[in-house]
């Protein structure tokens, strides 16, 4: 197991569940063999019931400038961010605590009815649980439920687009199908491999969405991109009480593959096929626990003049510490932005989205498989003697 702990992880008074293995008699929730796959059996159409809007409306907006900060650091607000999502706990089910106190974790409105979030978020984090490691589901203690540890949609409430959480504005959702049906099969909690999953709401959101970054936009995650992560998650390391009831927003640059998995860094337990780093390698900027499955996304100034998403809040060892930024999942190439795109597609056909009213979640120029084809190095052997480099011949002069 890696070092670190996701961040998204629910410690409202004795609500936590830790990480677990999928319970046996959840095992028949996902039979999809494509690692990549949701599973969409069993989710009823919604038919003509549900109000959808016109969904060929613009799906980002530009940045703003905010103090790059979240641990210690500054506010924004919605009309920068409009697509995110905060997912709490349901009021009506847990009485007595904030809005902060009932926050689950972050997320982005890809499509106006569908917030891509992070696995974690969802897979093992139902609050009737009781408490980590061992949670105890069962009829009594998980009503509604499935008596697993899984996140059933009546514990959770998603809201999007607001400001502040204990303020007004945005729009608050009930989930359409429970959450855990949309986390892809090959999900690894140890590692955090396929952190992603997806909240269909029940009612379409009026929200800004955000796209996925296309291949226009390589520059978006080389390294020292000038990214920004944002959430209501912890100000101050290890202190639960420390939730911002304030949206906030850090900037976060990219960080290389190769200095991420270097020895003083995370020793090679990120894959960079699926995951990213962001931070500051001497520390005192991050995201934190709470921000999971929140978006990392491009700053002001990118090369298709909009915002678009760049990764998922997934996990860090600590939070804001030197040489241990945060590690995302990457969803801007492939194979996870194909993937994406692939389930979003089958989940708006389970629940029966006509196809003229179904969004794209990706730029225009669609996914990039840049990251996956590494630029061929020519080894310079026996210099000293004057051998050349094979490969691409330079044109003689005439």
């Amino acid at each position: 197991m890696r070092p670190g702990r996701a961040r998204g992880k629910i410690v409202v008074v004795l609500l936590a569940c830790g990480a677990l293995a999928l319970p046996a008699s959840a095992a028949a929730a996902a039979p999809a063999a494509d690692p990549f796959a949701v599973d969409t059996s069993g989710v009823s159409e919604r038919g003509g019931s549900v109000p959808l809007l016109s969904f060929g409306e613009g799906s980002s907006g530009t940045a703003g400038s905010p103090d790059p900060y979240i641990i210690g650091g500054s506010t924004t607000t919605s009309a920068h961010h409009p697509w995110q999502a905060a997912i709490l706990l349901d009021q009506a089910s847990f009485p007595g605590l904030t809005a902060a106190q009932r926050l689950v974790c972050g997320g982005s409105l890809i499509t106006s009815l569908i917030v891509l979030t992070a696995a974690h978020c969802v897979f093992d984090s139902d609050p009737d649980c009781g408490e980590a490691p061992l949670p105890l589901c069962n009829g009594s203690n998980d009503p509604g439920g499935d008596n697993t540890a899984r996140l059933d949609s009546n514990d959770i409430e998603v809201i999007v687009g607001r400001s502040t959480l204990s303020g007004a504005g945005g729009t608050v959702h009930q989930p359409f199908a429970e959450p855990w049906r949309y986390v892809p099969s090959g999900y690894d909690p140890p590692t955090k491999r396929l952190d992603f999953a997806f909240i269909s709401l029940a009612q379409a959101s009026t929200q800004q969405r955000i796209d996925l970054v296309d291949r226009n936009d390589l520059t978006a995650w080389k390294p020292g991109a000038p990214t920004r992560v944002s959430g209501h998650g912890y100000t101050i390391p290890d202190d639960n009480g420390s939730r911002s009831d304030a949206l906030r927003v850090a900037k976060v640059p990219i960080i290389s593959d190769k200095t991420c998995n270097s020895t003083p860094v995370y020793a090679g337990l990120v894959f960079p096929s699926l995951q990213i780093c962001a931070g500051v390698l001497t520390g005192g900027i991050d995201s934190c626990q709470g921000d999971s499955g929140g978006p990392l996304q491009t700053a002001a100034g990118a090369a298709s003049g909009a915002t678009r998403l760049v990764g998922i809040v997934s996990f860090g060892d600590g939070c804001a510490l030197a040489n241990r930024p945060g590690v995302y999942t990457r969803v801007a190439q492939n194979p996870l932005c194909q993937a994406i795109v692939d389930n979003v597609a089958a989940i708006e056909a389970a629940e029966g989205i006509p196809a003229e009213l179904r969004e794209p979640v990706v730029g225009s120029a669609g996914c990039s498989n840049k990251q996956l084809v590494p630029k061929a190095k020519c080894k310079k052997k026996g210099k000293k003697r004057g051998k050349k480099c094979k490969g691409k011949k330079k044109r003689k002069r005439r």
